[in-house]
């Protein structure tokens, strides 16, 4: 049985009981006194991020959660540095698809916020004193803007109506869903498509509504909603007002048992395939290579073997969790039986993804798909070893061959392709990982950022963090953003402090070149610095680590020039000619016929490394935040003469 009620679903099942013993939460409200067993908060999402996050309560039944708030948010919000694993609304909405395609066989409760339909304000029903305040007139022009264009949170709000549609046309794919809400202070009931749409939240203030319109129940009296889904019977509604049952209803028929496949799965142990990743990069007309560059067309059109994916051999069997990407890659997350999960991602880019809708199809789209080929293909390869050189985490990825697969049900598209396998650490399952620095818990950027805001005995070591960004300096990685960084958690013996380290993630844009005259052209400071390309020597520092500008004002406030020095010396030291070699041989060996000139280009930024440490420190050194915490702190701002021209 689902209690609906305040906009906080409140559930008392025996598996819930079972797993999670231990747990007890209090729901607002005359329902305290019942037996209660609500979701852990690690299910919801975070109020900056849309989720959705989903629980499967059992065979036949699954919840998903979504943050409808953040959708209203997002029109006033840059989100290009979003924590967020998804940061704009197409994303939300591919992700949300994609979870009610996982459920497709089953019951499923969507649980948001903003109701879709509704017989109250929000829906633009008003009772006729509107039209008499605050004055006879300007009443009646309120309530005319309020039913034809709305304020922000009615549904004649085009930002409303955007929501409104996407959502009913996602759900009026699945015969079997109920979306749940809490917006209004009132019980609503309304048919959504095949399925059911119940707004709960009447033990709030009392909200105006209007008869029924369409809805099967309407009240705005304390009470709430109970959905009953028993395992194999009918599911059904009840709505009580107070302690009395006022009305019910059936829900759906009988769950269809979820069929098991006969058909035997796969065995991809030891099977290779030997292909191209993208051999169209490479055939294109001699003007596109003058204007758009070389690149590393050729890398991308080499034939090369990759070993199969093997789903059930591979770390005691694998399953997938939910199709992630960013906004140009598909993914898939994948959880092994000890609770570790995994990331495939696609090597190859679809550039257009990341695209306005009036840009896609056209020679701009063409354009920005090409550059995929300035991307090294093989890049993340070499980074495990020099990392391991240097004393910094790092992940250990390997390409893999997805094939056809009974097991890709509902990512039927992402299958003939090659991925990069990588972990995603989090939580405590990675705990005391080498590669990943034997840290006791790792954590987020959000996480981490909420941790030490909250906190003073929480802290960044902010030399260690120097220490990474020249690293990434020194082998072009100019896309680190928030989100491309995971954090190990440790003790200080002594201060008994929280410290938490870096551990980098998504190396995919190591040794981005791209060298047309065109690209060269824009890459100026004037233009876009960022992409001007891995060069023995960096033309603009501050331009290369724009994507990071946000992460750097904020983890790079303590270190003084001289830790950035001893990090450059470091970096120095530990990176010799003979690691660069190594590193390089760990590419497959039929894309190797670039390692000379690479090698090359890491001697040189490698020698140039204490100029950028440098150039850098006195660039944010302009202007350095200082950052506290919520607890009472003193700060103490010495004068030590004026800084060094930078």
């Amino acid at each position: 049985m689902i209690l609906l009620g305040n906009a906080l679903p409140a559930l008392w099942m025996d598996s819930l009981a079972r797993q999670y013993p231990g747990r007890v939460w209090a729901v607002p409200g005359p329902m305290e006194a019942r037996t209660t067993l609500p979701l852990p908060a690690w299910v919801l999402p975070t109020p900056d991020c849309p989720g959705p996050e989903e629980v499967l309560l059992h065979d036949q039944l699954a919840l998903i959660f979504i943050n409808t708030p953040w959708w209203f948010a997002q029109e006033n919000q840059a989100v290009e540095n979003s924590v967020c694993e998804i940061s704009d609304e197409a994303g939300f909405l591919a992700a949300l698809r994609d979870a009610l395609r996982r459920h497709q066989h089953r019951q499923v409760l969507v649980l948001g916020h903003h109701p879709l339909v509704s017989n109250g304000k929000i829906g633009g029903h008003f009772p006729w004193t509107q039209h008499l305040w605050p004055l006879p007139g300007l009443g009646s022009l309120g309530w005319a803007y309020r039913k034809t264009l709305g304020l922000p949170q009615d549904q004649a709000s085009l930002r409303y109506r955007q929501l409104q549609k996407s959502l009913k046309i996602l759900f009026s794919a699945h015969p079997r869903l109920i979306y749940a809400c809490g917006y209004e202070g009132s019980l609503q009931y309304h048919p959504l498509g095949p399925g059911h749409h119940f707004q709960s939240g009447s033990w709030g203030k009392k909200s105006f509504l209007v008869g029924k319109k369409g809805a099967h129940f309407v009240s705005n009296q304390p009470g709430d909603f109970q959905l009953v889904f028993p395992p194999k019977e009918a599911a059904y509604w009840q709505v009580y007002i107070g302690q009395q049952l006022a009305s019910q209803g059936v829900l759906f028929d009988v769950p269809p048992p979820l069929a098991d496949s006969l058909s035997p799965l796969p065995d991809y142990q030891g099977k290779t395939i030997t292909r191209p990743l993208n051999p169209a990069y490479a055939e294109v007309s001699r003007y596109r290579r003058w204007t758009l560059g070389q690149n590393y067309r050729r890398e991308w059109a080499t034939p090369v073997p990759f070993p199969y994916f093997d789903w059930g051999a591979d770390l005691g069997g694998l399953k997938i969790i939910k199709q992630g990407g960013g906004q140009a890659t598909n993914s898939l997350r994948l959880e092994a039986p000890d609770g570790r999960q995994y990331v495939l991602r696609s090597v190859d880019k679809q550039g257009d993804k990341a695209l306005p809708d009036a840009l896609k199809n056209t020679f701009v789209a063409d354009i920005v798909q090409d550059q995929t080929s300035a991307a090294h293909p093989y890049a993340p390869l070499v980074v495990p070893r020099l990392a391991e050189a240097a004393g910094l985490s790092h992940a250990r990825p390997r390409y893999v061959y997805l094939a056809p697969d009974p097991r890709l049900e509902g990512y039927e598209a992402l299958a003939d392709d090659v991925y990069l396998f990588e972990e995603r650490p989090d939580d405590t399952f990675w705990r005391d990982v080498a590669h990943f620095g034997s840290a006791r818990d790792i954590k987020s950027t959000a996480k981490v950022l909420e941790k030490i805001q909250s906190d003073n005995d929480e802290r960044i070591d902010q030399r260690a963090v120097v220490k990474y960004r020249l690293f990434d300096i020194w082998l072009g990685d100019w896309d680190r953003h928030d989100d491309q960084w995971r954090w190990g958690q440790y003790e200080d013996k002594n201060t008994k402090q929280k410290i938490y380290r870096p551990i980098p993630r998504d190396r995919d844009q190591v040794f981005f070149n791209s060298d047309g005259k065109l690209v060269d052209l824009a890459s100026h400071e004037w233009g876009l610095p960022k992409f001007q390309g891995f060069k023995a020597r960096i033309r603009s520092i501050r331009g290369y680590n724009f994507n990071a500008r946000y992460f750097d004002r904020f983890f790079l406030t303590e270190p003084i020039g001289e830790d950035w020095q001893a990090a450059a010396r470091e970096l120095q030291a530990a990176l010799s000619d003979s690691v660069i070699a190594l590193a390089l041989a760990d590419l497959p060996a039929e894309v190797q016929f670039r390692n000379a000139e690479i090698a090359a280009k890491l001697r040189q930024r490698r020698e140039d490394l204490p100029i950028y440490a440098e150039a850098y420190f006195q660039f944010l050194s302009k202007a350095v935040s200082i950052i506290g915490s919520d607890k009472h702190e003193l700060f103490e701002i010495t004068h030590q003469g004026p800084p060094r021209p930078g």
